[in-house]
């Protein structure tokens, strides 16, 4: 079976794409705020800046709001593939872990069975394409 034919594995490949652009719209809706900060009330420029916070603040909640409904979809599907199964495990770390290097319980363990995973499907790749 090919990896494009897991949706699991799919779909996952879309969730961290766009949690790479939640990323980047979470820094720019940051810096358009810390703009804000920094102006006077009475500065000719505030209401640009007002409208590109609002407009990058947007784009971040939409972007969020859309990992969320991706990441509901992925775990209703089964993986067909060890790659879907370690992408699902890289989705739910990377989605609520509290960082990605926590070393609090049971973040370290499931980064470790990630490892493993991929090391796995590496081996196994190398292994079938000999």
């Amino acid at each position: 079976m090919k990896p494009n034919d897991d949706p699991a594995l799919a779909m996952c490949s879309l969730w961290q794409t766009n949690c790479d652009k939640l990323e980047d719209a979470a820094t720019l809706a940051s810096r358009c705020e810390q703009v804000l900060f920094d102006m006077d009330a009475d500065d000719a420029g505030r209401p640009e800046a007002e409208r590109q916070h609002l407009a990058a603040a947007r784009a971040r909640d939409r972007i969020s709001d859309d990992l969320d409904s991706l990441a509901r979809t992925i775990f209703r599907f089964e993986a067909k593939t060890f790659e879907g199964t370690a992408a699902k495990l890289a989705v739910a770390i990377r989605g609520d872990a509290p960082s990605p290097t926590d070393p609090n319980p049971p973040w370290p363990q499931l980064r470790s069975v990630l490892d493993d995973l991929v090391r796995l499907v590496a081996a196994s790749d190398k292994i079938t394409s000999a």
